[in-house]
């Protein structure tokens, strides 16, 4: 059983706790209290592909083209991989 007052005092703001400089705030996401981004969507999708781009693909990703019976050469990137499954996938393709 919840010790007396723990729900209350995790439902209430600290009125001590201010981490925005007065006068200024960031937005807030209302159920999750995290900063939203400023990027577009397609921003932030050119930001992932380009961080994407630099790494080999990975294990996992190697294993599901296998399971999807991908048997060409082995991508460069991970993101060559992310295309690959999902050029796959929408071929209608199952593991």
């Amino acid at each position: 059983m919840p010790k007396k007052g723990l729900i209350h005092s995790m439902t209430q703001e600290p009125s001590s706790v201010n981490s925005e400089p007065a006068g200024q705030t960031v937005p807030r996401s209302a159920s999750h209290g995290t900063a939203l981004s400023t990027r577009t969507p397609a921003e932030r999708e050119a930001k992932r592909r380009a961080a994407l781009a630099q790494y080999p693909p990975s294990q996992g990703q190697l294993r599901y083209l296998t399971s999807l019976g991908y048997c060409g050469p082995v991508p460069a990137s991970m993101l060559a991989a992310s295309d690959l499954i999902e050029g796959l996938l929408g071929q209608g393709v199952q593991p």
